[in-house]
């Protein structure tokens, strides 16, 4: 069904390339052809579950996306402006797919609009799927952030009918912010093209964009004061915007949280930045310093320039992007609620040891199962990054781009630093075994590492399961 659906949404760029003049209506054609038969194919040798149990739906989540992937991966290969190798492709569609908006492409300008297009709706469709998947299938894995979007006795009155309306209500939000942003962007300079596609990667917080040096290219504040305000409005938790509209209230602890630390970071960076950098004044450095923080932060990847130079910035960057926005929202990273909870459980432990001698001490209310379930996803999470760092310079990268290279990718944000995976340069330098760990990253990113792991140990577990039985067929004979 899925891929059916991927098929039915290529003939929109087959079409406008089509109109535009564009011979990468051919590749796109060739695209739609290949994925309407493996939907067809699927469709009619599948059978619908009664229900979906908890490791079906982790099975679904990961094998959905990744089927997406390779399929939505064709047109780059086949298309004449792009003709990427079928790596670069499925590392571009993982980018699109995962809203981390890392690109293989240069010369973006002399794409076709059909290409530039599907990069867009990738970045729409992946990030509408991130909030589906948190709110349809991930909440069988019971994690600690993942309960707040799915828990509708939170989100409520209207709500409480079930997960399906929902999901229809959250659906209509986003697109409602998309629609906003496109005619924020229209009004303020940018032509309806452009308007179309960087309006569904903002909202998405993909950052896929349609020029190499990203917003960049317009140098115009109305522009990024747009993109700063739907960047922000996308990382707030939807469930937050239901509570709004049903109850008339706006009641989000790790939102308000999440902007103390884009408060303090914007303007420790300012002072930092119009001290490294030869700008025009503070004016100019703020600027910078808030649309980077708000860009990288909430995982989305635009840039109006490089910070490679100044070191403060380069750090707060990477921490910021490790720590990743709100849960609920299309942000990635660890989440501003996992580090809630984590921050509470360790003032807890802290104040029992120095009131030990008290006879009451009373503790913030979390569950014990909350509290570990976080750890352990903090604990995946650093053991990822240090393992694909480790892999990363091994395969002869620098310090630097090793570091920012796998936070870029592993945190969904698609950019590092340096001159290979900076806000100036493209991952398109990179050999193809780098380009299938990066990938993998992404998946592991998104996804939250725990339905991988999960997969890749039941595919393992039923591998080394042939093998013994093939090796006792062969004893019997």
């Amino acid at each position: 069904m899925f891929t059916a659906l991927m098929a039915a949404f290529l003939l929109i760029p087959m079409t406008v390339s089509f109109l535009t003049g564009s011979t990468d209506w051919v590749g796109f054609a060739g695209a739609f052809a290949i994925a309407s038969s493996a939907g067809v194919l699927c469709i009619l040798n599948g059978k619908r579950p009664r229900s979906i149990r908890g490791t079906e739906a982790i099975y679904l989540a990961c094998s959905v996306w990744i089927a997406l992937t390779l399929v939505a991966a064709v047109p780059f290969v086949l298309a004449d402006t792009t003709k990427l190798s079928y790596v670069g492709a499925v590392f571009e569609a993982m980018s699109g797919l995962t809203t981390t908006g890392a690109t293989v492409m240069s010369n973006l300008s002399q794409k076709s609009h059909g290409v530039l297009l599907w990069r867009a709706m990738l970045n729409a469709m992946g990030g509408l799927g991130v909030i589906t998947i948190g709110i349809f299938l991930l909440p069988n894995l019971k994690m600690a952030g993942l309960r707040e979007i799915y828990n509708t006795e939170a989100l409520g009155r209207e709500c409480k009918s079930g997960v399906v309306r929902t999901v229809l209500y959250v659906t209509a939000i986003y697109i409602l912010l998309m629609i906003l942003c496109y005619a924020s962007y229209n009004i303020v300079g940018m032509s309806m093209f452009d308007a179309i596609c960087h309006a569904m990667t903002t909202v998405s917080t993909g950052g896929f964009s349609n020029y190499d040096d990203s917003l960049k290219h317009f140098d115009n504040v109305k522009i990024e004061i747009v993109a700063i305000v739907f960047m922000l409005l996308s990382s707030c938790p939807f469930v937050a915007y239901i509570h709004i509209v049903f109850e008339r209230r706006f009641k989000n602890s790790q939102f308000l949280l999440y902007m103390g630390i884009l408060t303090a970071s914007v303007l420790l960076s300012t002072v930092q930045f119009q001290n490294y950098a030869n700008t025009d004044g503070y004016w100019s450095a703020f600027r910078f310093t808030v649309f980077t923080v708000v860009s990288l932060s909430t995982s989305t990847g635009y840039s109006i320039g490089d910070f490679s130079d100044c070191s403060f910035m380069v750090i707060l960057v990477t921490m910021l992007t490790l720590c990743g926005g709100c849960a609920g929202s299309t942000n990635s990273g660890l989440k501003v609620l996992r580090l809630q909870i984590l921050a509470i459980s360790a003032y807890d432990n802290i104040r029992n040891i120095l009131l030990r001698g008290c006879s009451e001490t009373k503790n913030i209310h979390i569950p014990d199962n909350v509290r570990n379930e976080a750890g352990y996803i903090l604990f995946l999470y650093l053991f990822v990054f240090i393992l694909a760092c480790l892999c990363t310079s091994w395969l002869g990268y620098d310090l630097t781009t090793a570091i920012t290279a796998v936070s870029s990718t592993l945190s969904n944000t698609g950019i590092g630093v340096g001159a290979v995976v900076g806000p100036e340069g493209d991952f398109s330098l990179l050999t193809e075994g780098t380009k299938l760990l990066l990938t993998a990253l992404m998946l592991l990113g998104r996804l939250e590492i725990v339905p991988v792991i999960v997969l890749l140990s039941t595919m393992l577990r039923i591998g080394i399961h042939r093998v013994k039985s093939m090796q006792a067929a062969c004893e019997k004979t």
